[in-house]
């Protein structure tokens, strides 16, 4: 009913979740580049990828003033780099540059060692903005994308509190291998170093602890927000049917009320024209 659409905005709508993302243009994709090459060490080197992409989404909201979110820069990146290696795989041995513009900046920081973390050769400017990929002709973008497309699907990858758990996950699977190496490896283990690993170890424990349970409880939190939702449109459901079934009762007590108003007029009518009728008979 119309009602139900009044409470809308209790519950985000399918097409907020997936709201479409503006596209990118040139001057924003020279700026994620320059961005890319300054964090590309961070990002080969660090457990954390989250952190370092949220640094890289404030580096480009400095740069550029356009609001990008760390999904949407690493989403690019993977997109980016997929089809750099598409393109790459292509050419083979051919030695043809492809005539995607962004090519050689990919090649050039994919190429770049990690102890030297950020180049200098590449040129960032954003004075003149170029024109956004939907201006460009239909025919290029389905050639480009014919072969490429799959790749360029957006993939979920789960909410921030999923992904850090993930990553608290892998990152204790990896210090338990390390310690335990170090301990199967060492002729003369040092208590104090196992001490202090093994606390490292039952932080890493608690802290993972303590996430899972936030994770519960906010999974918890959003059914009840829910289940409330649909007690509130429940009510209102049934408050706009009594409504009706009112608004039913009083027109047929109107009707009612007019039926027993109708007869008396009729029954007074009736002898005031017997007499009219009966008077020209007395002389």
């Amino acid at each position: 009913m119309a009602t139900e659409d009044g409470f809308s905005y209790l519950m985000p709508g399918h097409s907020e979740k997936h709201r479409r993302a503006p596209n990118w243009t040139d001057g924003e994709m020279k700026a994620l580049l320059y961005v890319w090459e300054e964090h590309h060490n961070e990002l080969k080197t660090s457990k954390r990828n989250a952190k370092v992409y949220e640094k890289m989404s404030q580096r480009f909201f400095q740069l550029t003033g356009e609001q990008r979110f760390k999904e949407e820069i690493k989403m690019k990146i993977t997109n980016m780099s997929f089809q750099y290696r598409r393109l790459k795989a292509t050419v083979g041995d051919a030695g043809r540059v492809p005539d995607w513009p962004y090519y050689k900046p990919i090649e050039k920081i994919l190429s770049m060692p990690l102890e030297n973390g950020r180049g200098n050769s590449l040129e960032f400017q954003v004075s003149t903005p170029g024109p956004s990929t939907s201006a460009l002709p239909t025919d290029d973008l389905v050639a480009q994308s014919e072969d490429g497309i799959i790749g360029f699907l957006p993939e979920y990858t789960g909410s921030s509190d999923e992904m850090e758990i993930k990553q608290e996950l892998d990152s204790l699977s990896t210090d338990n291998a390390i310690t335990s190496d170090f301990m199967f490896s060492s002729s003369h283990p040092m208590s104090s170093r196992k001490r202090n690993a093994n606390k490292y170890l039952s932080m890493k424990r608690k802290k993972l602890r303590v996430l899972q349970a936030l994770l519960v409880q906010q999974k918890r939190s959003g059914r009840a927000v829910e289940e409330m939702c649909r007690e509130v449109r429940r009510a209102v459901h049934q408050q706009n049917l009594l409504q009706v079934q009112c608004l039913q009762l009083q027109e047929r007590m109107m009707n009612l009320l007019e039926k027993m108003i109708q007869p008396p007029a009729a029954s007074s009518s009736a002898p005031s024209a017997q007499s009219d009728a009966k008077e020209p008979e007395n002389p």
